[in-house]
Parts: C-alpha cells; structure tokens; sequence
C-alpha cells in the first residue's frame, strides 16, 4: 500500500503464481516503476514465441482468432483468445498493421528455459508491452508485488507527468478528466469467458 511503513520482510499468506494471473511486479533493473503483466511462463518451463503462437514445452497453447478491434486512437488490433493448458484463458491483441516495430522482433522469441523462482510476463497487448521479451527478462518471485484482480479506476491520460510545466499540468487536469474511461471502472480482469 502507498506510503505504508516496511514492517516486515516477505510474504503473508504467499501462493505461487499460475499460467494465465495477471500480476503487479516490479522488475530487477527499475525498482521505481511498477508494471501490470500476465504470467505466461512458469520456473523451469521451456518458452518459445513462434510467429505469435506460445509455446509452453513444445506444446503450443490453444489460441482461437476472434476478429478485429479498434482502440481509443483508431489503431486496428486482431483480437485472440489465448487458453493455457491450466484452463485459463485470455484475450491479447496484434495490432493489424504495425508502423512502430519491426514485426519480427515481437511475433519470434526463444527458446529459452525459464531459471527457478522466476516467471515469463507478457502484456497483453503484444505489439506494444515492454515485457519479458525485451524490456525486462525473466522475474524472480521476490519482485511480485500482487495478483490483480480488479480495474479500480481508468483514463487515458496521465494527470501528472514531470516532463510539463506547471502550467501545462494544470491544462492537464481537463485532459484527464475527460480521458476517464469509466465503462472499465470495477471491472474483473478475469472475465474472459463471459465477454465474448
């Protein structure tokens, strides 16, 4: 919780993460920033990435095309639902054409062998996730922060960003309070299945 005082080391009541939790973590290059990502990969599982297709010890995940989206800035995404062998499913999306990356660089990874205690976290959004890919490799177990559960609050837009001036944070608020997306207020992240 912010601002709460470090009264002990470790975990109350810690369980290990399963394929397909989305998980609050920081990771082990940039204690500062924390990231909201999907665990896809489990300590001493063989990973791969092939033309977007999981890979999970040489069997890929069932993964079913489920037609086009657009997002708030009118980017094109091809929307997958994802199921682990688990059972638990998920939605990622592939932008349909993508003028930022290098195609490959996203859609290929691996293999690799995921080390003990530490996990592979993909975001959802594949093309734009700074991730386990590239940005900060495999997570060890100590720098989980949660599992989440629930969207309490939405928007578009940053109300702060140390980059402004003064005065262009204050012409932010509008901004901000506008971009509040409140149809993803109190939403449960786990409700793949019922949102189809």
């Amino acid at each position: 919780m912010p601002f709460a005082p470090n009264l002990f080391k470790g975990r109350i009541f810690a369980s290990k993460p399963k394929h397909g939790d989305i998980v609050i973590t920081k990771s082990f290059h940039d204690l500062s920033t924390t990231f909201i990502k999907r665990v896809v990969g489990l300590p001493g599982e063989k990973l791969e990435i092939i033309n977007d297709q999981i890979y999970i010890n040489d069997q890929p995940i069932k993964r079913i095309e489920l037609g086009s989206v657009k997002d708030e800035k009118n980017q094109i995404y091809i929307k997958f639902k994802e199921i682990f062998p688990n059972g638990a499913s998920n939605y990622s999306y592939k932008l349909k054409i993508n003028p930022y990356f290098n195609d490959e660089n996203f859609s290929n990874f691996g293999p690799y062998f995921i080390p003990e205690n530490h996990y592979f976290l993909l975001g959802d959004n594949r093309d734009q996730s700074g991730d386990s890919r590239f940005q900060f490799g495999f997570v060890h177990f100590d720098n989980l922060i949660a599992k989440a559960q629930f969207i309490i609050f939405s928007t578009k837009d940053f109300l702060f960003d140390s980059k402004y001036t003064i005065i262009r944070q204050i012409k932010q608020v509008s901004n901000w309070l506008y971009g509040i997306r409140f149809n993803r207020i109190f939403n449960n992240l786990y409700n793949v299945q019922t949102n189809e």
